[in-house]
């Protein structure tokens, strides 16, 4: 399989969409945290809107302990079983016949390590827009 084709098989799977929402709604809760904080307060008390990321903010520095302890692991649990349910469907020796075998798992760890990227990428990013629209 080429690397665009595993990519959008892992894009596709459920556990995949599930990481990537649970990650998307830590962002949100970050900075709606870090929002009702500030809320009602005068505007030249604020922080600016880079002192207010998720990464950066003091109120909400349990979040970032949770995202960096706790996010390997979920990236994991999404990505973890792919080779296991190819052994299970019987599709890793078709797989093999038309491509080489270390060719299969470059690009199974190549799928994996870009959809990890983006799966963590995508939330941060989100997370600094809303703060930048908002402070």
């Amino acid at each position: 399989m080429s690397l665009l084709a595993t990519i959008k098989r892992g894009l596709n799977r459920t556990k995949t969409i599930a990481v990537f929402l649970f990650i998307f709604f830590i962002s949100i809760f970050a900075f709606y945290t870090e929002a009702s904080f500030d809320f009602g307060h005068p505007v030249a008390s604020l922080r600016s809107a880079y002192d207010n990321t998720i990464f950066t903010a003091l109120d909400i520095r349990f979040i970032v302990l949770i995202i960096a302890i706790v996010g390997p692991l979920i990236i994991s649990f999404a990505f973890g079983d792919i080779y296991i349910d190819d052994l299970e469907s019987n599709c890793v020796s078709l797989i093999l016949t038309r491509e080489n075998k270390k060719k299969y798992h470059r690009n199974n760890l190549l799928a994996v390590f870009i959809l990890s990227f983006f799966i963590m990428l995508i939330p941060l990013l989100i997370n600094l827009a809303l703060c930048l629209i908002t402070y």
